[in-house]
């Protein structure tokens, strides 16, 4: 797959999943004019990529549903859920085509025989003819209701390089209504100097469709930066039907002129034939104008190259810092300090750029909730609130999965069938939620329904089934709702015997964890469950505190820390209970010393920090505060994985790797002690 056919396909893909969420739309407002008219256009620019790219199969399987939408649009066919159904699947089906593979698979064979005979209990057969002779190509599809066009198409002449074939638009263009196309080939250069690779010919078009304009500039969506193009509304009437017309066309059959439309225009001068005709003396000047491009697409893996880079950047930058400090140069310092700025500047940009708002998934969670809430016969509605808030794109794509096996657990555990549902007193249709919001420098994104919640005692006794507790103490409700987290809590049999869920959540759990998050799991039994995931906006580059505990080095992230104390031994009081009174609250805390299993530490003085996480706040003892850091943080090797308080490690300007704490779990388990 060459270069080009990759950005077809990248475009493609989106233009794929805008189809799918305009399905989806589709579904819960069926008579939605403008819905259809967009999946329509949607469906005719993928027909027509794919034909300029090389991807037949796509184009010619989008043909055969761009025509069954031609009928909806036309009020020839209602839109049903059989209609809806057919087509989710087709886009499932072209999103395997997408991939241009030799031959399909005998699985995707059947998967294609089967859709396309439910494609054609759909549609007929269409009629068209089509003309062509030296100067002409002439075709007509009967159109009522249609509008007449003027359409100049100049391709640049290195157009065939990116695999673009012009005469697949034309031909996409004229099939769409009845039309007289005209082609010129006035800058053909001299023979020694023609390249066979090059395109040499421009066309004229006067064409009456059913197409609006908007629809026929998508028809050249994918060259618009290729070409000069000039589209011009020639009014409802089909001018070519007008005798005048038809003699114009033959008193020019010869010429290599473009079209005169000004001239035509006085020659018909007559209202009956012609409703309205404008053109523009000054169209070669138009069309010449460059359209400004205002975005562009970048592959995800440059973006990744960036974002090491820039990590590269800042643990230099760290470097520099410790060498500008020990050598005390003024100018160096000033250098050093400008350069600073301008790396985190460079750090903000490029974190900036690689942000993802979390609605690019509304589409699949969508489609999950319908198709798997269909086949358990369970009406469910989505809510999304919330989903423009944006996460690092890896830790979109780190979240996904887990996002999806929740959103399952509440279809097949959480919400109750219909009949179920009305003998409780709640509606037939269950709800799932899904919300999203910034809670300081992190993410909360929260899962709910209002199914049947979490049984506590089936999941004690599935617990104590499994040896994952010996039942020997009373839990609370918070800590017997967690045991469905624990590996091994899962079973090869479903636990459908348990009016919740809990399969494979701690699979969840662990995903979770390995990029720095956090889950909640909160249920009340017949009023449904809430799991709320708890995400850093960002994995790598972080703002810190660096401090030091038995002289190896600790980052804490910054933006948790309230405040910094450094006290007196004797105002920690009785540290018995680990409890101090800092500006008259009570504060649960912690010596690090003692958390990593250090010796202590007997000094006068003692540095302490203040760190919060949602509402609660702990305190932690460290031996002293080396001051502000820009860590790059990165994740730990196999082998310490899961440890209870560090989330990942860096590296110091001096080369030696200092751990991130993980204040979040230090702050919850002095909470819950």
């Amino acid at each position: 797959m060459d270069n080009f056919q990759k950005k077809f396909r990248e475009e493609a893909e989106d233009l794929v999943n805008g189809l799918e969420s305009l399905l989806l739309k589709l579904d819960a407002d069926k008579n939605n004019g403008s819905i259809i008219e967009e999946i329509f256009r949607t469906m005719h620019s993928l027909k027509g990529g794919g034909a300029m790219f090389g991807f037949n199969a796509v184009s010619d399987f989008t043909h055969n549903l761009e025509s069954i939408y031609d009928l909806v649009r036309a009020g020839k066919l209602a839109v049903s859920k059989e209609l809806l159904n057919t087509t989710l699947e087709s886009i499932d089906l072209i999103k395997i085509l997408l991939e241009n593979k030799p031959e399909l698979s005998q699985n995707d064979k059947s998967l294609f025989t089967e859709i396309e005979a439910k494609i054609n209990s759909f549609i007929g057969g269409e009629k068209s003819t089509t003309r062509k002779d030296s100067n002409f190509i002439a075709h007509k599809t009967e159109v009522t209701d249609g509008t007449s066009y003027y359409i100049l198409f100049e391709p640049r002449p290195q157009i065939m390089n990116n695999g673009t074939n012009p005469l697949y638009l034309v031909d996409e263009l004229v099939t769409s209504g009845t039309a007289f196309v005209k082609a010129h080939h006035l800058n053909l250069p001299p023979l020694e100097k023609l390249n066979p690779l090059n395109c040499y010919t421009s066309w004229e078009i006067v064409i009456f469709t059913k197409l609006t304009e908007e629809q026929i500039r998508d028809v050249f969506l994918f060259v618009e930066d290729e070409s000069h193009i000039l589209i011009d509304n020639l009014g409802k009437t089909n001018i070519l039907e007008s005798l005048k017309f038809s003699n114009y066309l033959n008193s020019i059959s010869e010429s290599t002129e473009y079209f005169d439309l000004q001239t035509l225009t006085l020659k018909l001068n007559n209202a009956d034939d012609i409703e309205q005709l404008t053109f523009k003396a000054d169209y070669k000047l138009n069309a010449l104008q460059d359209n400004q491009i205002t975005s562009i697409r970048v592959d995800s893996e440059k973006l990744d190259n960036l974002m090491n880079l820039v990590s590269e950047l800042v643990t230099t930058q760290a470097a520099l810092n410790l060498y500008t400090e020990a050598n005390k140069d003024p100018k160096l310092l000033q250098i050093n300090e400008s350069l600073e700025n301008i790396t985190r500047h460079l750090r903000d940009l490029a974190f900036n750029v690689s942000l993802l708002p979390i609605e690019t998934l509304n589409t699949r969670f969508r489609r999950l909730v319908r198709d798997l809430g269909a086949d358990l016969g369970k009406e469910i509605e989505f809510e999304t609130t919330g989903t423009e808030t944006e996460l690092d794109k890896s830790i979109i794509q780190s979240v996904t999965d887990p996002i999806m096996h929740i959103l399952r657990n509440c279809i097949d555990h959480g919400i109750e069938m219909p009949a179920e549902r009305t003998k409780k007193g709640k509606p037939a249709k269950g709800l799932i939620k899904l919300s999203a919001n910034y809670t300081g420098n992190t993410v909360r994104i929260i899962i709910s329904d209002d199914g049947a919640g979490i049984n506590e005692e089936a999941v004690l006794a599935k617990a104590i089934a499994n040896d994952l507790f010996k039942g020997t103490s009373k839990l609370t409700h918070e800590e017997i709702v967690n045991l469905i987290l624990l590996p091994g809590f899962s079973t090869a049999k479903r636990v459908t015997d348990i009016s919740g869920r809990g399969v494979g959540l701690d699979v969840v759990k662990r995903k979770i964890t390995e990029i720095r998050g956090d889950l909640e799991i909160k249920s009340e039994p017949n009023k449904g469950t809430s799991i709320t995931i708890i995400l850093p906006l960002t994995l790598s580059i972080i703002d810190g505190l660096l401090i030091d505990v038995n002289k190896y080095k600790y980052i804490v992230q910054l933006s948790v820390i309230d405040k910094i104390y450094a006290l007196d031994k004797n105002q920690l009081g009785n540290t018995k209970n680990k409890i101090i009174i800092l500006d008259d609250e009570q504060i649960p805390y912690s010596n690090l010393r003692e958390i990593f299993e250090f010796e202590p530490h007997n000094t006068d003085i003692i540095q302490m920090l203040v760190v919060k996480y949602e509402n609660r706040k702990a305190a932690i003892i460290v031996d002293d505060v080396l001051g502000e850091h820009q860590a790059v943080v990165k994740p730990l090797g196999k082998l310490y994985r899961g440890q209870d308080f560090i989330s990942g490690a860096t590296i110091l300007g001096d080369g030696t790797v200092a751990l991130v704490l993980d204040t979040n779990k230090i702050i919850k388990q002095l909470s819950n002690n």
